[in-house]
């Protein structure tokens, strides 16, 4: 398998979180940003029950994770709806300030283009809870050559139970011939609209 590209970025704030049931998004936040990068780490447990001199039980688990995007831009919409971001002023002369508010958890949506065996697919992926934070900046002038300067945005995965099994939930993902598949597939596991 060989992955390719990179598609979608569909952030929904969680409205509700039922017992033993799917989160409840709001709407999908508009005015969004095209991803440039993703990395996604899981962060494991790392557990080892000894006896009789050998390692007797093991638990590897995922306990959570860190995603790390980064996006050509960073729109007043997602900073507002995600990062904790407040919006000031009066209308017509508004403008943004950093507050110590955090983010608001909310379900997260991208699609990885795959191609195999000359055939190309499109790996729909929900994450059903992660809270984004903001993330340094650094900018640099024009020299000779120029250099893209692109914000990342660094968010905490985090398990929901999301039915009766006991076992925490991070991530659904699915394999589909077309991107309008892989789109409808996020919007149906979200009960969201996508803009």
């Amino acid at each position: 398998m060989a992955l390719i590209g990179l598609r979608t970025s569909i952030f929904a704030p969680i409205t509700s979180e039922p017992t033993n049931a799917m989160p409840v998004y709001g709407p999908a936040v508009t005015g969004h940003e095209r991803l440039t990068s993703m990395k996604l780490s899981w962060t494991k447990n790392d557990s080892k029950l000894y006896a009789d001199d050998t390692v007797a039980e093991s638990d590897n688990s995922v306990s959570s994770g860190e995603l790390e995007m980064g996006m050509d831009d960073l729109s007043a919409e997602f900073q507002k709806g995600a990062l904790g971001v407040q919006e000031a002023g009066e209308t017509g002369n508004t403008y943004l300030e950093d507050t110590d508010a955090v983010g608001t958890p909310g379900g997260y949506g991208y699609i990885q283009v795959k191609v195999y065996k000359g055939v190309r697919k499109y790996i729909a992926n929900w994450i059903y809870k992660v809270q984004f934070g903001k993330s340094d900046e650094e900018t640099q002038t024009k020299g000779e050559k120029l250099e893209f300067g692109t914000p990342t945005v660094t968010g905490t995965v985090m398990g929901v139970f999301n039915d009766a099994s006991g076992m925490a939930k991070f991530r659904r993902r699915q394999e589909f011939a077309t991107y309008a598949e892989a789109l409808e597939f996020i919007s149906t596991v979200a009960g969201i609209t996508i803009p």
